[in-house]
C-alpha cells in the first residue's frame, strides 16, 4: 500500500472511490491513509454485497440517503462497477 499512499498524499486527493475488490485490500490502511493523506472521504460501490468494511469506509447508497437536493433523481440511477472494469490513478510530477 505504500505506493498507493504516496500518490494520494502527493495528489492531495479527498475522495477516495472503491469497489468492493479494493476497499477490501484497503481496509487494515485506511485508517494509517486518513493519518498520512489528505482523504476525508471512502466510498465503496457495491450493488449486491454490504459486507462489513473498514471504519472510515462508506458505501455510496448509504451516503447517498443522506443527501437531499433537487439533483436527487440524478445520483438515484443504478451504477454498475465489475471487477473487469478498469480505475486509473494518473500520478504526474506536475511539471
Amino acid at each position: 500500500m505504500e505506493p498507493l499512499s504516496h500518490c494520494l498524499a502527493h495528489t492531495q486527493c479527498r475522495l477516495v472511490i472503491l469497489d468492493p475488490e479494493r476497499a477490501e485490500r484497503l481496509q487494515d490502511a485506511a485508517s494509517r491513509m486518513y493519518l498520512e493523506t489528505d482523504i476525508e472521504a471512502m466510498l465503496v460501490f457495491d450493488l449486491h454485497d454490504s459486507k462489513p468494511i473498514s471504519e472510515g469506509m462508506r458505501y455510496f447508497e448509504e451516503k447517498l440517503h443522506e443527501y437531499s437536493s433537487d439533483g436527487m433523481h440524478i445520483l438515484t440511477s443504478p451504477i454498475s462497477i465489475l471487477p473487469e472494469d478498469d480505475a486509473t490513478l494518473i500520478f504526474t510530477s506536475g511539471g
